[in-house]
């Protein structure tokens, strides 16, 4: 774009150096065929080369140039008619001088003629052009207002979900940091690829002890065209003093040809379902605890009880062989 106004004035450079390189060549020409004009005889129709002259004042831009030479070639023929030397049938002298002024003032009449059908064809075909060029500034300007307002649209949706959002181009710079990801993270977008993200976010591995390490980050694999689901990642700051989980689900952006453009992160608190978990899993061992400590007790019990049962048993047996009163084998029976 920086070319062209020099290519502009390289034109215009080039069109004044041939309009006057036209006008020297018709002088010269015209001169020339003057000087031949003279030295033949008057019979001869030396008059029919000013329409050379003529031809060549055609390539200059504008009617004023063929007309300026048309009429001063017919000024030639007649000073030539006068001056040159005699000779020659008088009415072919006549005729070879009105049919060269005739020749030039024709070939001038359909040369301009034929300029201004050409002008008037660019005059149209320019105009159709600017037309194009109108109807497609005017879709283009429909376009761009359509995408604004997708991209505005896209934008509120995004401002207005409750996960974080984060999206990253192939180098880690931040492109779209929603106002829930700054929330989660309790910090915005910072400056800086992947390498930092750990420690300028506070980011932690489950358990909160051990720092994540960079390159394992749900986003940075992302970035490398890697597909990552509920990765879990703790949040441990000066906003977030006590730690906060996050489940992350994280996935590569590719353009149309597939070429690998950056990453994108969903994520969303789960601290409170984590409380619950572990408190489930608590209440579920101790659930277990207290099975197994019924399930002793009752061994326990069974063998305490069996024994003195057995004596019992045993007794009875021994009761029933011996001679009863049949009230007595009764009780003892039941």
């Amino acid at each position: 774009m920086e070319d062209v106004p020099s290519q502009n004035l390289l034109v215009c450079l080039i069109a004044m150096a041939s309009k006057r390189v036209a006008y020297f060549l018709a002088i010269v020409l015209a001169i020339s065929i003057f000087a031949l004009d003279l030295l033949v005889p008057r019979g001869i129709a030396v008059g029919m080369l000013y329409v050379l002259v003529v031809l060549v004042s055609l390539l200059t831009p504008g009617q004023l140039a063929p007309l300026a030479a048309a009429s001063a070639c017919s000024g030639l023929i007649m000073l030539g008619a006068y001056y040159s030397a005699p000779g020659g049938l008088p009415w072919m002298f006549l005729a070879n001088r009105v049919l060269a002024i005739f020749s030039v003032w024709l070939t001038a009449g359909l040369g301009i003629q034929s300029k201004q059908t050409r002008e008037e064809m660019q005059v149209l075909r320019l105009r159709r052009v600017r037309e194009a060029l109108s109807l497609k500034d005017e879709a283009l300007s429909r376009s761009e207002e359509e995408l604004h307002k997708k991209s505005a649209l896209l934008k509120s949706i995004v401002d207005s979900m409750s996960d974080g959002v984060i999206v990253a181009d192939e180098t880690g710079h931040f492109l779209v940091f929603n106002p829930a990801a700054e929330r989660l993270a309790g910090l915005g977008a910072v400056e800086g690829g992947p390498e930092k993200w750990t420690e300028k976010y506070g980011l932690f591995l489950p358990g909160g002890e051990v720092p994540y390490p960079p390159e394992k980050l749900p986003l940075a694999r992302a970035i490398t065209g890697e597909v990552v689901e509920e990765a879990e990642v703790v949040v441990r700051n000066p906003e977030y003093p006590h730690h906060v989980t996050l489940s992350v689900n994280a996935a590569p952006v590719r353009d149309e040809e597939g070429r690998l453009r950056g990453g994108v992160a969903l994520f969303r608190d789960i601290t409170e379902r984590k409380k619950i978990e572990a408190e489930l899993l608590r209440a579920k061992n101790d659930a277990d605890l207290a099975n197994r400590a019924k399930s002793i007790f009752l061994a326990n019990m069974s063998h305490e009880i069996r024994t003195p049962i057995n004596g019992v048993l045993g007794m009875t047996s021994l009761l029933l062989e011996t001679d009863l009163t049949r009230e007595q084998r009764e009780y003892a029976e039941t």
